[in-house]
């Protein structure tokens, strides 16, 4: 299983026009379960700060990695996001990731 790591979802990721896709929140234990059961895990998290939480939380080294990323039915998605939306341009610190809190999601293409 490939795994991607990043901390949202466009319909840009889609590879095809026409896709299911399925969403499923899941708890930190179980993000950490996922990594370590991956065949091979990629980062695509573009800031350093959620990269370093992102480390912490998943027990394992997470890259800065600025990367397109698309999906497909062998690739699930492992999205770590905030539980709200914040102001354009907004990077946030390392301490205020981890003063809000992620939400995890696994994302398929079914």
């Amino acid at each position: 299983m490939k795994v991607i790591i990043c901390n949202g979802f466009s319909m840009s990721m889609l590879k095809s026009e026409k896709a299911v896709v399925e969403f499923k929140k899941i708890t930190a234990e179980e993000a950490r379960e996922v990594v370590k059961k991956a065949d091979q895990v990629t980062s695509a998290v573009g800031h350093a700060s959620t990269a370093e939480v992102y480390s912490e939380v998943l027990g394992t080294t997470i890259e800065v990695n600025r990367v397109p990323i698309k999906l497909d039915t062998d690739t699930i998605l492992l999205i770590g996001g905030l539980p709200i939306r914040p102001a354009e341009g907004k990077i946030f610190t390392k301490e205020e990731i981890i003063f809000l809190g992620l939400e995890w999601w696994l994302v398929r293409q079914l």
